[in-house]
């Protein structure tokens, strides 16, 4: 097991960075877990790193990785050229979770500046997204993975908080004040970010008053 939570300073990526461990072959797999928090500060990649890749459970020659990435509000800041979760496409195969800790004004993006791989081992590697709300979430789309350019993301999220993640799915947001409405999109944003669009709120009381009068 390994973990990191940063909570402010800059971490500058001159190569890549696995969050999940890496295994090394069939016979001495190295499996472990991965954990990375981070709620204020910026990582992100050198000018003059090519790869500035962020493996969430993507990491390995041949054995499993499982990692965890959370991005808690918005205090960080989050900059990488490639963004691989589950797997890298290649060998590499495992259990990548991304996981957005929503703030009432909503949550810092991961912006990627290249290639979104999600998922690309199929049945041998899985990315889940977990979204959640404690006190409260914005009553307005949120994005969760800025993609610029043109590109956009290959592949989709295997669940979203448990419920399969697929385009234009549901995504219920149990807060103090009340079940925020989303839809899930890979068409977000400026047309290719993966987002969260708003559909509407019932408020607690309301909610309270519709469950007491099923009964």
């Amino acid at each position: 097991f390994g973990g990191l939570f940063q909570t402010g300073g800059t971490l500058t990526l001159n190569h890549k960075l696995y969050i999940g461990r890496f295994g090394t072959s069939s016979t001495n797999p190295n499996e472990g877990k991965g954990f990375y928090t981070i709620s204020g500060g910026t990582l992100t990649y050198a000018a003059a790193n090519s790869e500035g890749g962020l493996y969430v459970g993507a990491a390995g020659s041949d054995g499993p990785a499982e990692g965890t990435f959370t991005v808690a509000g918005k205090g960080g800041k989050i900059n990488v050229r490639k963004l691989y979760v589950g797997s890298d496409g290649k060998n590499a195969k495992g259990t990548g979770t991304l996981e957005f800790e929503l703030e009432p004004d909503g949550v810092s993006a991961i912006n990627v500046a290249e290639a979104v791989l999600l998922d690309a081992s199929a049945d041998e590697s899985k990315a889940i997204l977990v979204v959640n709300a404690d006190m409260s979430a914005p009553k307005t789309d949120i994005v969760l993975i800025n993609i610029e350019g043109a590109n956009s993301a290959t592949g989709v999220f295997d669940t979203i908080n448990g419920a399969a993640a697929a385009e234009g799915c549901d995504v219920l947001l149990k807060a103090d004040d009340g079940d925020y409405n989303y839809k899930l999109t890979y068409n977000g944003g400026s047309g290719n970010d993966i987002a969260l669009k708003f559909v509407n709120l019932t408020p607690k009381a309301q909610a309270a008053d519709a469950n007491a009068a099923k009964k």
